[in-house]
């Protein structure tokens, strides 16, 4: 599947969480330690099972993209757009 190798989580957030821990922290609004806390307390909850048809979102991914909707209020597609023409 193409999100797991080069979707934004598998790549651009993984890269920052390694050599640009304030960038990552300016991305998401948020370090990199409360990041694995609060996923820690709810990733059960977000936590989806792969189906027939697709792989389910992962928890990570999916509070990476609440919280990027959140620090800026941009919507997934826009925020997709910026990284496929921008990056």
């Amino acid at each position: 599947m193409r999100r797991e190798s080069g979707g934004c989580y598998a790549t651009l957030l993984r890269e920052l969480e390694l050599e640009e821990p304030t960038l990552y922290q300016n991305f998401l609004r948020m370090n990199i330690e409360t990041l694995h806390f609060l996923l820690n307390l709810v990733g059960p909850r977000l936590q989806r099972q792969d189906t027939v048809m697709r792989t389910a979102i992962s928890a990570g991914q999916r509070l990476a993209i609440t919280l990027r909707f959140l620090a800026t209020g941009m919507l997934v597609t826009i925020f997709y757009y910026h990284l496929i023409h921008f990056t």
